[in-house]
């Protein structure tokens, strides 16, 4: 059917006239006419090009180099994060007795020096401190000194720690006679160091004198080849 003359104004004035644009999709022509305006569709989106073989094997490697390059938690400490830190478990340990709040004061009871080292797992001094530390307590276990070294996880047992003034990690303790006495040591974190810091704190070793000649050596400062003065 051709469209009137008044149809064609009417659709003219549809872009122009508010209240004929309220009228979408819908324009009536004349009581007995409409047109159907078809809804515009959206923009199409740009479409996603497929990823090659190629562009997959580049993600795969630049994803595995950056795992690779994260720190490995079990190797982070919070104090130095930006340092790798020795093995958490030590092989070596066997010389080293483990105390806790439960046995500390029934074993300083009946050892009279003992030394302990307070430590936290996390610590990066403090595990860097453990295999020197047993290998101290071996040293002088072979020796057959009087000295019993322990350790205990300041980080479990925080009020025993506290009690003993423990602010920091590791901190190693001289006990005499129980818990009366203690001394901190502030010497190297070094196997032959903590032993020659421990010898002198139980004096010098107990020796046999059997004859006149013997005890004036050792009076006299002299070892077994020194001459009597």
């Amino acid at each position: 059917m051709p469209m009137s003359t008044e149809a064609v104004k009417l659709d003219s004035m549809s872009s122009k006239s508010p209240l004929i644009s309220l009228l979408h999709p819908f324009h009536f022509l004349s009581p007995n006419i409409y047109a159907l305006y078809p809804t515009p569709r959206r923009p199409a989106m740009a479409t996603m090009p497929m990823p090659t073989p190629r562009s997959i094997l580049l993600l795969l490697l630049l994803a595995t180099s950056f795992f690779l390059l994260l720190p490995n938690p079990s190797s982070a400490s919070v104090s130095h994060p930006d340092l790798i830190l020795p093995k958490a478990v030590n092989d070596n340990e066997a010389h080293v007795v483990v105390l806790t709040a439960a046995n500390f004061s029934s074993f300083l009871a009946v050892r009279r020096h003992v030394v302990v080292d307070f430590y936290a797992p996390w610590c990066y001094w403090s595990r860097k401190l453990a295999p020197e530390y047993a290998a101290a307590a071996a040293h002088l276990a072979d020796k057959g000194l009087d000295v019993a070294l322990a350790k205990v996880d300041a980080t479990q047992d925080r009020d025993l720690a506290r009690a003993h003034g423990v602010d920091g990690y590791p901190t190693v303790l001289f006990f005499v006679d129980g818990v009366s006495r203690h001394f901190p040591y502030y010497g190297e974190r070094t196997k032959d160091a903590m032993v020659s810091w421990i010898s002198q704190r139980l004096g010098p070793e107990v020796q046999n004198v059997t004859t006149i000649d013997e005890a004036k050596k050792i009076i006299n400062g002299h070892g077994d080849d020194g001459e009597d003065q």
